[in-house]
């Protein structure tokens, strides 16, 4: 069986709310599996594309995933104008955080010129 974006959001979102209701203090204390649960589904789901389909090998291994806030570092920009540009960028929200394709980045400074503070 293959989950699909959507069955892996879901499931995302389900041991996210556990591992939030547990850290509240709901329940038993948080179990380390629920925290890597969400740390795989969060990873898997940043490795495949908008179109569901899974990048080849390749592309996985080229194209690595950065924070908005690495991003705002590389580009000379705040975290908040970063996820302003998350269009622009390819900027996929996994989990409540934004994550940025280190590829489309790159293109990004290139064409923009590096992107100084006040461009946004």
């Amino acid at each position: 069986m293959t989950l699909t974006p959507r069955l892996l959001r879901l499931a995302l979102h389900c041991a996210q709310q556990e591992l939030d209701s547990r850290a509240g203090g709901a329940g038993p204390r948080v179990q380390s599996w629920n925290a890597e649960l969400v740390r795989a589904l969060e990873l898997e789901l940043a490795t495949m594309s908008r179109s569901g389909h899974r990048f080849d090998d390749e592309t996985a291994a080229s194209d690595s995933w950065l924070t908005a806030q690495q991003v705002a570092s590389r580009l000379g920009l705040s975290k908040r104008q970063v996820t302003r540009l998350a269009g622009a960028l390819d900027g996929e929200l996994i989990a409540g955080r934004w994550l940025f394709p280190d590829t489309a980045v790159a293109e990004y400074k290139r064409t923009r010129g590096g992107g100084e503070r006040g461009a946004c």
